[in-house]
């Protein structure tokens, strides 16, 4: 694009297709069929990010993939403690890539994308940028969809009812006053929410409203006609147990630099199966201490 080859432009565009989204070669435009694909298929990959509290760190266009998957895994993390604008990478003095931008971030990325593609859409410039305007535009639809059903599952909801985005809210901002972990918190919640609210205190500590929102959200999975072990195991489904922690990491890397593997070897058999119960390993499941908090992650890691 940025040489006006277009013939070269056609035959990549062709190319990429034929390996993303096969289908889109049997449409009357290829080019926006591709990018309807891309922008649905980047709108499912955040809010997939966004429910286990995953910061990718430098979103560039240059490290989003066009097959809906994520490149460049160098200053990414999780998140320990919930904090909607989160950051981590070192490079990233802004905030630009912090958690709650991603969606923004990856909408822009994908208007970029959408310009390259623009002689491919439509010989009249104008009705090509309409087109491929409205593409990019279904990205926020998508997305507030795809997020809803991936918070949803975390919250035990097998259907939408008006109301649902606010509990979830509720649940997030109690989590962003107490500084609860983000993993714990859902996990306990999956766990024990149903019934009590032990767990949940010892991350949640005196935090006020967490009654009227357990309250709150144990009305809304009443409306639910399964059964609260049902519900319960769509949860930890949704919910894991273990990620690779940011303190974990350091401290694999410190001893694989030593010569020894058996922390990544251990740590890699955990996360092998991230949603089940690993009492053996429940070290991997706990929240860093005060001195084993990571707060810069470095495109090298």
């Amino acid at each position: 694009y940025a040489r006006n080859d277009i013939e070269a432009l056609e035959l990549l565009t062709e190319h990429v297709a034929s390996k993303v989204c096969p289908e889109a070669l049997d449409t009357d435009n290829r080019a926006l069929a591709l990018l309807q694909n891309v922008v649905r298929s980047q709108a499912r990959l955040i809010a997939l990010w966004m429910g286990v509290g995953f910061i990718h760190g430098v979103m560039n266009t240059d490290n989003m993939s066009l097959a809906g998957e994520t490149i460049d895994f160098g200053p990414c993390a999780f998140m320990d403690q919930f904090e909607a604008n989160k950051v981590f990478s070192s490079i990233d003095q802004g905030g630009r890539y912090a958690y709650s931008n991603q969606p923004s971030v990856g909408l822009w990325n994908l208007a970029q994308f959408a310009t390259t593609l623009v002689p491919l859409i439509n010989d009249d410039k104008s009705l090509a940028i309409e087109k491929a305007t409205e593409a990019i535009n279904e990205f926020r639809h998508i997305y507030n969809s795809e997020w809803l059903a991936v918070f949803g599952r975390k919250f035990g909801f097998s259907t939408h009812v008006d109301g649902d985005a606010d509990i979830i809210a509720g649940f997030l901002k109690l989590m962003a006053s107490a500084g609860a972990d983000f993993t714990l918190a859902f996990r306990r919640l999956a766990r024990t929410g149903l019934e009590g609210s032990e767990d949940l205190r010892l991350l949640f500590g005196d935090v006020h409203g967490l009654d009227d929102w357990l309250e709150a959200w144990r009305k809304r999975t009443d409306l639910d006609p399964r059964s609260r072990d049902e519900i319960r195991e769509t949860m930890l489904a949704a919910n894991p147990a273990f990620i690779p922690r940011n303190h974990r990491i350091e401290q694999m890397i410190s001893a694989a630099v030593a010569g020894d593997f058996s922390v990544f070897e251990t740590m890699n058999d955990v996360l092998a199966f991230p949603y089940s119960d690993q009492p053996e390993h429940a070290e991997f499941m706990n929240a860093p201490e005060a001195d084993e908090l990571v707060t810069k992650t470095f495109c090298g890691t």
